[in-house]
C-alpha cells in the first residue's frame, strides 16, 4: 500500500475524541502514511482538499447533537458551498448508549458531508463511553478496513 496524505480532524470537548484522534493518528503515522491531527476549531473545509483521506470525529453533546464545537464547524450555511468530492472521508463518533441517540454526532457528520458530496468509506465507527484499551485495538482494526477500502 502506498502512502496516504491523511489528515484527522476532530471536535473535543472532555478530551476522549482528541485521545481517539492521536491513537488514529498514530497508528496511520506508524503504517508510513503522512498524517496531521487538526481540530476542527482551526480547520477551514477547504483544506479537506489536501488530503487523500480525512477521518473526522465528535462526540455528541445533549440527546443526540454535535458537540458545540462540531455545531459550529457544522452549522455555518457557508459549510454547504465547499465541495469535498476529491477526498475520501471515515467517520468516528462517541456516545453514552444510555441515551437513545447514541453517537448521533456521527451521522449527523455523515449527512453534512455527503451535501458536500463527500464519499463516506465505511461504517460510521461508534465508541460508547470512556475509549479504554480494548476500544483502542478496535480502532486499529477498523482502520485497517478503512485502509482496504481507500485503495
Amino acid at each position: 500500500m502506498s502512502s496516504m496524505k491523511i489528515m484527522v480532524a476532530f471536535a473535543t470537548l472532555s478530551g476522549n475524541t482528541m485521545l481517539v484522534a492521536q491513537t488514529i493518528h498514530d497508528y496511520l503515522a506508524a503504517l508510513g502514511h503522512e498524517v496531521e491531527m487538526q481540530d476542527l476549531l482551526q480547520t477551514d473545509p477547504d483544506q479537506f482538499k489536501a488530503y487523500d483521506l480525512v477521518f473526522i470525529g465528535s462526540s455528541t453533546y445533549g440527546d443526540g447533537d454535535l458537540n458545540p464545537i462540531a455545531e459550529t464547524f457544522f452549522g455555518s450555511g457557508e459549510i454547504l458551498d465547499h465541495d469535498c468530492s476529491s477526498a475520501n472521508f471515515a467517520i468516528f463518533a462517541l456516545g453514552d448508549s444510555a441515551y437513545a441517540n447514541f453517537a448521533e454526532s456521527g451521522s449527523i457528520i455523515k449527512a453534512k458531508l455527503e451535501e458536500m458530496n463527500a464519499t463516506i468509506l465505511g461504517e460510521i465507527f461508534t465508541i460508547d463511553g470512556y475509549p479504554d484499551e480494548p476500544v483502542m485495538m478496535a480502532i486499529k482494526k477498523w482502520l485497517d478496513e478503512i485502509l482496504a477500502l481507500s485503495n
